[in-house]
């Protein structure tokens, strides 16, 4: 009998990404500068990443844009967290991962990963990339 790569290379990425996601909470530094702004170079109005919260709704259609701060690779993909100057969030993509300190605007959809300890919900709210409208790197 063949043995079953395809199930556990799959399980693998399911939990690095998890992983990834979760040690992505409490990196976020938020200062908040301004409710709505355009990143330098590109003419799209993108969504202060201050005001993308567990409350916003997940499946909304966001455009986000920013610094390459990390990069972290899976075996299919990968994610990388966008920096503005209102804070930072992961994005997690299926296409090739931009390079650090890149300049990029994406669209995404936002997403919300359940972490609970107790009666404590610690999860965190990230974007999953349909679309890199721009990038300089």
């Amino acid at each position: 009998m063949a043995p079953r790569c395809g199930r556990k290379q799959h399980l693998l990425r399911l939990s690095l990404e998890r992983i990834l996601i979760l040690g992505a909470i409490g990196t976020i530094a938020i200062a908040v500068l301004s409710s709505c702004g355009a990143v330098p170079g590109f003419e799209i109005e993108t969504t202060p990443i201050a005001d993308i919260t567990s409350e916003t709704s997940t499946g909304n259609t966001v455009y986000v844009g920013g610094t390459i701060v990390t990069i972290a690779p899976f075996l299919e993909g990968g994610a990388y967290q966008v920096q503005d100057e209102t804070g930072a969030i992961w994005v997690r993509t299926d296409s090739e991962l931009p390079e650090m300190g890149a300049t990029v605007l994406i669209k995404g959809e936002l997403a919300y990963e359940t972490v609970n300890m107790g009666n404590l919900d610690f999860g965190e709210v990230y974007v999953i990339e349909k679309e890199k409208l721009a990038s300089d790197g």
